[in-house]
Order: structure tokens, then sequence, then C-alpha cells
């Protein structure tokens, strides 16, 4: 292909996002709207398949729709904003901004090459991809203390059976395993090509990584978690108390 038709056509699905997220803006769309077919954009603009899917691909790398599978692209709801000074419940967090959750038990093998510390001995592995709608948003890769992970694993398979959406911490309130301290650390990463097919993006793209160890009352660890989070559903926040400043007094 030559360079003037490479550009012609990078114009052309860039063109087409562009005009798409101007809808947007506008409100012709609003959140929760179905977007035009791959089909309909084809016989509006006049462009293969492939230069549609390259514009989707733009508006959904700006966090301006998301894609789900057999149903089309849709513009998102509401972002999901949680409180890192707050335990919070992972069905009610999505709920709120109105999307049905909903959470599946992974197999414990998968390679999650991201993950910085090595699973301590005897510690075992609890994987749980979270879904808004039929979106996978998050993946929860787990490694708990032995006393913990046997029960744990079985509170997770009844819950899935159940359909009752879950995260970890929810496994040590309904075992009644109390919490003493939560040390999280945040950070914004590139998907890899293992966590971009779990997520149903592209590789590279943006996820937050939330690195969390749970400690018990007398200070064992109780589990090591990093969490990836995409990028255009999420945000963390946190409120600080600042003391009142007073400024030294001139001498």
């Amino acid at each position: 292909m030559k360079k003037n038709e490479r550009t012609k056509k990078a114009f052309l699905y860039q063109s087409v996002a562009e005009e798409l997220q101007q809808a947007i803006a506008a409100g012709k769309y609003l959140p929760g709207d179905k977007l035009p077919s791959e089909r309909e954009l084809m016989e509006t603009y006049g462009i293969s398949r492939i230069t549609v899917r390259q514009a989707m691909a733009i508006l959904e790398s700006r966090g301006m729709s998301q894609s789900i599978q057999g149903k089309g692209s849709y513009v998102p709801l509401i972002g999901l904003r949680q409180d890192l000074l707050q335990l919070t419940n992972f069905q009610e967090l999505l709920e709120e901004s109105g999307y049905e959750a909903r959470t599946r038990v992974l197999p414990k093998d998968l390679p999650f090459d991201q993950v910085d510390s090595p699973v301590p001995p005897g510690f075992q592995v609890l994987n749980i991809l979270g879904f808004a709608d039929d979106v996978p948003i998050m993946c929860y890769h787990s490694r708990l203390a032995p006393e913990l992970a046997e029960d744990f694993y079985k509170e997770a398979q009844k819950l899935q059976s159940e359909h009752f959406p879950f995260s970890t911490f929810d496994l040590y309130f309904r075992l009644n395993v109390p919490i003493g301290k939560v040390d999280q650390t945040l950070r914004a990463v590139a998907a890899n090509q293992s966590l971009a097919m779990l997520l149903h993006l592209a590789p590279g793209s943006p996820l937050i990584q939330l690195h969390t160890r749970i400690y018990s009352p007398d200070g064992h660890l109780m589990e090591l978690k990093t969490a990836h989070y995409r990028s255009n559903y999420y945000s963390f926040s946190f409120t600080r108390q600042i003391a009142t400043f007073e400024p030294p007094q001139a001498p």
C-alpha cells in the first residue's frame, strides 16, 4: 500500500471517530444508548468494516464507547468512583452507577506476568474476573494464606453458583474473618497480552493496578492481591484531613 493511501485510510477512521465523539458530546447519544452498528456506519460513511472497527477502537480507547460481544457498542454509563479509604462492596458500587454486576472465578494457573510479588510459601491462588453488564472491567489475582485458602475458594464457588457478585473483601465478611489493616499501592500500567485478552482490550491499553496487602488484627499477612481495572471505567479517590497550618511568628 502506498503512503498516501495509508494516510487517507488513517484520516477516514479518525474522522469517523471524531464525528461520533462530537455526537456523543452533543447529547445525540446518551449514556447507555446503543451506537450505530458496523453495517449502519459502513453505509453512512461509505467505508469498509475494517475502517469502522478502527474508528470504534479509537472511541473505546477514549472511554467514549464500550463494546458488548454479540450486542454492539454503547455509550458508557457513569464511571465507577471508588474511595480508597473505605472497603467497598463490588455489587453496590456497580449498581449505584447503573450497571449489573457479575463475577466469575478463573483458573488458578492463568499467566499474570504483571504481578510483581511471588506467591509466598503455602499461599493459594484465587483469580476473579468482574463484569459491568457483560463487559469485563477488572481482574483480581489473590494469594491467600493457607488457613484461609480452602474456605475462601469454596465460598467463592458457592457465590458464583448463586450468581452473587463479590470481591475477596466480601469473603472476609461472609466467613467472619476479621481484618486488622489494609495496605494499598496504586499505579498506572499498560495491559500485557494475558490481561488484554481477559479484559477485552488491545495490548498496551491503560490499566489501573492496585496492590493490596491484607493483615489480621494481630499483624499476620492473610492476602496479597493484585487488581487490574479498566481505566475507562474506574477512578479512585480519597479525602485528606489537613491540620491547621500556623506560620511561624516573626522575631
